[in-house]
């Protein structure tokens, strides 16, 4: 009896973590969605003296994606001294700052693109949110 009430007790628990998760993804996208919207009614948006952030997209994976231009040329940047520079501020924003609590509660993912003056893409950043809790990234 306690086998059958099991076999009728699973399929009900089953669905709720599946309507769960579904939700979940659902608060996702659309907080995705939202961020990417209210991003794009302020772009073009100067971050600094030599970037500008140029719009924000939706990724393939649900991911943010930050598409920048800079007023510099390739040529005249150390790229990977300003990579590495980017990533340290990069991860501090998205595992330390409060303003992105709520990017880290829902695990969203970022990937920064930059272009120089002439367009030239420079530098990808993908900033995976697992490693602020200390996880390996894959």
């Amino acid at each position: 009896m306690k086998n059958l009430m099991l076999f009728a007790v699973l399929p009900i628990l089953l669905l709720q973590g599946c309507s769960e998760e579904d939700s979940q993804a659902s608060d996702k996208k659309k907080f995705v969605k939202e961020a990417v919207d209210y991003l794009n009614k302020s772009t073009p948006l100067e971050i600094n003296e030599i970037t500008t952030l140029e719009k924000a997209k939706i990724g393939s994976k649900g991911e943010i994606i930050y598409v920048n231009s800079l007023s510099a040329f390739k040529s005249e940047l150390d790229v990977e001294s300003y990579r590495t520079t980017l990533e340290n501020n990069i991860r501090a924003y998205w595992c330390d700052d409060e303003r992105a609590a709520a990017y880290r509660e829902r695990n969203i993912d970022a990937v920064y693109q930059y272009r120089d003056a002439d367009g030239q893409k420079i530098l990808t950043i993908e900033m995976d949110i697992s490693t602020c809790n200390g996880e390996p990234e894959a």
